[in-house]
């Protein structure tokens, strides 16, 4: 009997282990399986949704600030450059977000990706750049740059930097000399030097550290005016070695562009005269070599796109002049880039001063220009002797110091 037992035993050895050897391959199957199939297939369907996007490096970069950089409240007008690299996600199809200490500040619809930020207080600050697709899904998450904003002096910078601007600004006109009388308000246009050229889009975030200039006057059909609600302006402009750049946001209770090209001064539209050389021009009354005017206009926002059209010398649309606009319920925003090399190879500087008259054209609904209002006073488009005066200011000499207060 026992060794009977014993030749059982060997004979049911294989089949008695069967199941065992059947739940390890089928364990083993499953686990090939599911590691496979996951790198190829989403899973997140049978679960929980898929987690935050983690930072991606290579992908977002955020190029300035740099990490544990410090600024000077006073410096620059109390700005932080911002300039962010996504090569990855320039499409219509992506958003770039600026992310200050937990609250989106900016957001970039399309490249380049830079913004001049001012904060309102000193102290350590956290930016991030995040980026979301056409469905507001977040794609991916740039590295978290640490910055600090101080005041080295005590005393609050953005202040300081206005009444240093303001001693400069005076003492360029007690020493230049330009068309006195002209300028509405009774002072120049001051456009500044900026260091990150702001983006041409149609709104007006980029501009609240600039000089704004609304003392517009009725110039031409000046009895069709009845104030300030039927049409005016805010006007920002500034400038760098290649573009000057202009922002304007402009009040029209009704607003009418129907036309284009070198008929655009018929409807609603914005329209700028420079003399790069106004102390040649000053006793002239006409048009001349060293004078330029261009108008631009909005478009109807359906079929017409903003544009420029350049009246005079060449009678021609300007090349690599950017425009772009957007309405408003009371009325439109203008922005515009105008390269310097338009003006016949004029070189901006420091301190320089321009003949300058931007005016704006109200149509209402009729087919020819109803009324002007300029910022000159008395102004005429055939009259260069009732320009007024531009004058260029770089900001980056404007020192904090005890003694220039």
């Amino acid at each position: 009997m026992k060794n009977k037992y014993r030749k059982y035993r060997k004979y049911v050895f294989f089949l008695d282990r069967f199941p065992y050897i059947v739940f390890l391959l089928v364990v083993g199957l499953t686990i090939f399986l599911f590691i496979n199939v996951d790198q190829r297939i989403d899973l997140s369907f049978f679960g929980a949704p898929a987690a935050q996007a983690e930072a991606s490096p290579d992908s977002v970069v955020i190029l300035s600030p740099e990490d544990d950089q410090v600024f000077d409240l006073a410096d620059r007008m109390g700005t932080v450059p911002i300039e962010i690299s996504a090569p990855e996600f320039e499409g219509d199809d992506y958003n770039v977000l600026v992310i200050i200490d937990g609250q989106v500040i900016h957001t970039f619809a399309s490249p380049p990706f830079v913004f001049d930020w001012i904060p309102e207080d000193t102290g350590e600050y956290q930016l991030v750049a995040e980026i979301e697709d056409s469905e507001g899904q977040l794609v991916a998450v740039s590295e978290t740059i640490t910055f600090l904003v101080d005041d080295p002096l005590g005393r609050d910078g953005e202040n300081m930097a206005e009444e240093e601007l303001e001693i400069k600004k005076t003492r360029i006109l007690a020493e230049k000399t330009y068309r006195t009388g002209n300028d509405a308000g009774g002072r120049p246009i001051f456009s500044y030097k900026c260091v990150t050229p702001p983006a041409i889009d149609g709104h007006m975030q980029d501009w609240e550290s600039y000089e704004e200039f609304s003392s517009f006057v009725p110039t031409i059909k000046n009895t069709n005016y009845t104030g300030h609600s039927d049409i005016g302006g805010s006007f920002y402009s500034c400038w760098d070695d290649q573009n000057f750049y202009f922002a304007i946001q402009v009040t029209d209770d009704v607003y009418s562009q129907n036309f284009s090209g070198s008929q655009l001064n018929n409807g609603d539209c914005v329209v700028i005269v420079w003399d790069t050389e106004p102390k040649l021009g000053a006793g002239m009354q006409f048009l001349n070599s060293t004078n330029y005017q261009i108008e631009f206009s909005a478009g109807n926002f359906t079929s017409q796109t903003p544009e420029a059209f350049l009246r005079w010398p060449a009678h021609a649309l300007p090349r690599e002049t950017l425009v772009d606009a957007s309405r408003l319920s009371s009325g439109y925003i203008i922005e515009a880039a105008v390269p310097w090399k338009t003006f016949n190879g004029y070189a901006p500087g420091d301190e320089q001063i321009l003949g300058f008259t931007v005016s704006i054209l109200d149509t209402d609904h009729l087919q020819s220009t109803e009324l002007v209002v300029s910022s000159s006073v008395n102004f005429d488009f055939n009259d260069v002797s009732t320009l007024g005066n531009l004058v260029l200011v770089d900001t980056k000499d404007v020192l904090v110091s005890d003694q220039a207060l």
